[in-house]
């Protein structure tokens, strides 16, 4: 199989594609392909923040981000959980890809979750039993057995594997197998996940709508490779011509990494405060414009300060305008005198601007992303302070 590897916003120039690998970048969104000119069959194409590996009609394509791999797992794994994300022991060699790092940060999640063997629950099993056990559905048993018996219409609960978590679980070890992994290692922890899932039955899953699992003190140790399996399997998937091609495709968005590490380490850096999520807005009073600020933090329902996370490269200076624009409209729209946008180090020049007329300032600030894990948490922290000083001057 042939392989090509890019880098996340770095042109790569005169590469030769077939038409349906052509239409396959095309279709991811994240990569800009323009025909080469004088050259036939042949492409510019411009990686944007979308990192992973894609396989398709014999050419594999790995997405690289622009920072270290272990860097991206630590942003993935951190705002997964915040509190156990340093138990995710990954060992990466140089010539690893996105999907075999991901891959082993989900091999570690599940193996560290099936250590005790898989977790058990109950489920509610309604069925026709020669013997009765638990409750006799009268109604059931009248309509379709006239009252006769054997067999009993019963309703009783099982004490199994055969749960939501264990099902997640197995799908996202299906969707790994899947993928284009080298070495015998990762195959052989695989094949350790998947004995011990060996009594789930298969579930297939709607990405759009994965369930959502309550976590008590009886499944928390479940907690990290659940949201691993989720993130396993709504990585993105290629159409071509209506038919989905799921097979060797493990797509990330680093926009959306970034901006929930981001939420996830001010909410532990700012205990006591109130941040919400992409909470929605409208600019008019028809409602008919809406928004979703990355970060708004609340004094009860009351917006007191707004900040846009920016992962993304800016290559001019009118994409650095269009993120100030935006970040304006929030803070009008919100009634704030101050807003922050937040870029990955080297996207964007720290300072502040002060709107004309409307007595606005707009801050700027960057998080460093390519040092250890203390030192972007240190960052952050300072970013939390900062933050804290900009909300109480206004009150």
């Amino acid at each position: 199989m042939r392989r090509l590897t890019l880098r996340e916003y770095r042109r790569e120039p005169g590469v030769e594609l077939s038409t349906t690998q052509r239409d396959a970048l095309s279709t991811l969104g994240g990569v800009d392909v323009r025909p080469t000119p004088g050259q036939s069959g042949a492409y510019d194409l411009t990686p944007g923040s979308t990192v992973g590996t894609l396989v398709v009609d014999g050419l594999q394509v790995d997405l690289r981000p622009k920072i270290p791999l272990d860097r991206v797992l630590f942003l993935v794994s951190y705002a997964l959980d915040p509190v156990r994300w340093h138990e995710q022991r990954v060992g990466l060699d140089e010539r690893a890809t996105l999907v075999e790092a991901m891959a082993l940060l989900w091999l570690s999640g599940a193996q560290q979750a099936l250590r005790r063997g898989p977790l058990q629950g109950y489920q509610r099993r309604e069925e026709a039993l020669p013997t009765v056990r638990g409750r006799i559905r009268i109604g059931d048993q009248v309509r379709t057995r006239h009252g006769l018996v054997p067999p009993v219409e019963v309703t009783y609960d099982e004490f199994t594997t055969d749960i939501e978590e264990n099902r997640l679980l197995d799908a996202a070890a299906v969707r790994v197998a899947r993928l284009p992994l080298r070495g015998r290692t990762i195959r052989d922890r695989l094949a350790g996940v998947l004995a011990h899932l060996d009594d789930v039955p298969f579930a297939s899953y709607d990405v759009r709508r994965l369930p959502a699992i309550r976590f008590t003190r009886l499944n928390r140790h479940y907690r990290t490779a659940v949201e691993l399996s989720k993130l396993v399997l709504s990585t993105t998937s290629v159409e071509l011509g209506g038919a989905r091609r799921e097979a060797g495709s493990f797509l990330v968005d680093m926009n959306a990494v970034f901006e929930h590490f981001l939420f996830t380490a001010l909410v532990e850096a700012m205990p006591r405060t109130s941040i919400v999520h992409e909470r929605r807005i409208h600019l008019d009073r028809d409602r008919r414009v809406a928004m979703k600020p990355d970060l708004t933090w609340l004094e009860g329902q009351r917006p007191v300060f707004v900040a846009d996370a920016k992962y993304k490269a800016l290559r001019d200076r009118d994409g650095r305008h269009a993120d100030l624009y935006q970040l304006l409209a929030y803070v009008v729209t919100l009634g704030l005198e101050r807003g922050l946008l937040v870029y990955a180090a080297g996207e964007g020049e720290p300072g502040h601007h002060e709107v004309v007329e409307l007595g606005r300032s707009l801050h700027v600030a960057w998080l460093d992303l390519s040092g250890q894990p203390a030192d972007i948490l240190a960052s952050v922290a300072d970013l939390a302070s900062r933050i804290q000083q900009l909300t109480t001057a206004v009150r």
